[in-house]
């Protein structure tokens, strides 16, 4: 009922079943950049030269909120809550054999410790060429417990591979990761 000493602000709605309540949208997307290139062999994640992205002194980027956080690699979010996290690479494969193969993967942990692939991409080459890509991932995350569920961005070993820059800079955006919170968790 209107009238049971509940009031409407800018930021409130009336729903259905009586109650006001926040209005939605998004609260939170960020981004990261991985400031300076990287060569990588085997398998792990990218540990260092992460930065919160300042969209390259453009006036019109900017992050809204700061509810994700990065140490060593390692992404957590300081609120529960549904998130689309995508992870974008720019990298070159120096192809020497007859066939090389990589993976991208976001990385995922609900225990803080155990990190399992919830998205990846493979790129597979079979000649003997430089080849400059760029492969984006997403995955939609289910924060319950932000002491305990994070994300990292790694990279994997298919067949083998010969080497791989991966691509980073302090102003350009080349390899990036973005975070966007969807709403609240059930």
């Amino acid at each position: 009922n209107l009238n049971s000493g509940t009031s409407a602000s800018s930021s409130t709605f009336w729903r259905g079943d009586g109650a006001w309540v926040a209005a939605g949208g998004i609260t939170n997307a960020q981004g990261f950049i991985l400031t300076d290139d990287r060569a990588i062999t085997g398998s792990g994640y990218f540990t260092l030269d992460w930065a919160v992205d300042s969209g390259g002194g453009v006036s019109t980027y900017a992050n809204k909120g700061t509810l994700v956080s990065e140490s060593t690699g390692t992404f957590s979010m300081s609120s529960t809550g549904y998130y689309f996290i995508s992870y974008t690479v720019n990298s070159n494969f120096t192809v020497v054999g007859s066939q090389d193969t990589g993976t991208w993967d976001i990385l995922g942990t609900s225990n803080n410790s155990t990190y399992a692939s919830i998205s990846q991409g493979w790129e597979s080459y079979d000649y003997g060429e430089h080849r400059t890509n760029c492969t984006t991932l997403n995955v939609l995350f289910n924060c319950n417990d932000t002491s305990n569920d994070k994300v990292r961005f790694g990279y994997g070993e298919g067949n083998g591979h010969d080497g791989i820059t991966v691509y980073g800079n302090a102003t350009t955006p080349r390899t990036s990761a973005t975070f966007i919170r969807l709403g609240d968790s059930e």
